[in-house]
């Protein structure tokens, strides 16, 4: 039994690993919190507790209601929201759709996160040079 319980701790280990390859912030959670964000990808809800683990600087995302039903329910995160009550709405064409492969969806994120900024920044600087 215990050679048992060690190959499936190695696999355990080894799945972790892939998902950490994939998305590298994962690295910053321990092996129980990215068991519990996986097993509840699909829902962004779950995952706000450890999102501030993820990306430093956010304090949650901001989702619509879902849409579909039971395993097939879709969300779409329209915002991010910092600790000081910044908020960058992700609307229009930037919202980030979930799915069952939370490191893609937030891979998404991150780069959509960095699209709403730059647009931000260059709103700002546009009306700081007239």
């Amino acid at each position: 039994m215990n050679r048992g319980l060690e190959a499936i701790q190695k696999e355990l280990r080894s799945f972790l690993e892939s998902k950490r390859g994939i998305f590298p912030r994962f690295y910053f959670l321990s092996n129980e919190d990215l068991l519990e964000i996986i097993g509840q990808g699909k829902d962004p809800k779950p995952i706000n507790k450890h999102i501030k683990k993820i990306f430093e600087g956010i304090n949650a995302i901001d989702t619509d209601g879902g849409t579909g039903k039971g395993n097939e329910k879709v969300y779409m995160i329209r915002k991010i929201l910092s600790q000081d009550g910044e908020v960058i709405d992700l609307d229009g064409d930037l919202g980030v759709k979930t799915d069952i492969n939370v490191e893609n969806w937030l891979k998404t994120l991150t780069v959509k996160m960095r699209e709403a900024l730059r647009k931000i920044f260059h709103r700002f600087n546009s009306d700081q040079a007239s």
